[in-house]
This record gives C-alpha cells, sequence and structure tokens, in this order.
C-alpha cells in the first residue's frame, strides 16, 4: 500500500491510487509521492522494526499485548479498543458473550451497519 499512497499538496489530504483514489481528476493529476514512500524505504522501516520489537516487547513486559492485524479492519479496531478499555468497551462484552458480529452477516464484508436489512439480519441472527 505504501507504493501507491499519494499526497495533494494543496489540500494535504492521502489517497491510496489503487485503495482510495480521489474522484476528482484535478485532484488526481496534482498528486505527488512522498519521498519515503518507496519499496526501499519501506525495506528498511521493516528492519528496523524486527531489529528493536523483541526489546521493545521485552521494555513493557507484561503491559504488551499482541492483536491479530490480518482480519478485518473493524475486528483489528475492536481488538485493540478491547485491549486498551477492556470490560468499558461494549465491544468486549459482545464478542464474548455472542460470536457473532455485524461485519461476519454482511453481504461480502460489507459493514453496512446503516442498512436496515443488514442491521435486522444480524439482530435476528442473535
Amino acid at each position: 500500500r505504501v507504493e501507491g499512497r499519494r499526497v495533494d499538496p494543496v489540500s494535504g489530504e492521502v489517497y491510496n491510487v489503487k485503495f482510495g483514489p480521489p474522484s476528482d481528476p484535478a485532484v488526481a493529476a496534482r498528486l505527488v509521492i512522498r519521498t519515503d514512500d518507496t519499496r526501499d524505504k519501506m525495506v528498511q522501516r521493516l528492519a528496523v522494526y524486527h531489529d528493536n520489537v523483541e526489546s521493545i516487547v521485552e521494555f513493557y513486559g507484561s503491559r504488551a499485548r499482541s492483536v491479530d492485524a490480518s482480519r478485518h479492519p473493524e475486528q483489528v479496531f475492536d481488538a485493540i479498543r478491547c485491549v486498551l478499555e477492556g470490560e468499558l468497551y461494549w465491544g468486549c462484552v459482545i464478542s464474548r458473550e455472542w460470536s457473532v458480529r455485524a461485519y461476519e452477516c454482511s453481504p461480502a464484508g460489507d459493514l453496512g451497519s446503516s442498512d436496515l436489512a443488514t442491521l435486522t439480519r444480524y439482530i435476528e441472527h442473535l
């Protein structure tokens, strides 16, 4: 994704030419690539991460938590909030009490939380 990242020098908005391109052709025409958004720079950043992650986890000890970030973004967000907020976050209670979430019921992974039909299917599933 980093290779597709572009910045609008006028507004400062960040886009991805593959996953979230601007809808305005004029904005698309003026997008620029940051100097550090290259494959070589990303490889360097990953190497630094891998060189240091173990010592960071060791430093934070039992306070360090692991979250599976390969899942749907909503699931990752919920997992992070559960770690940070614990029982104060409603998502922790729902995921513990029920094994299904809105994004698991919606068609093709579309969250559709504002879609009444999807929300109805989710409630009926519970």
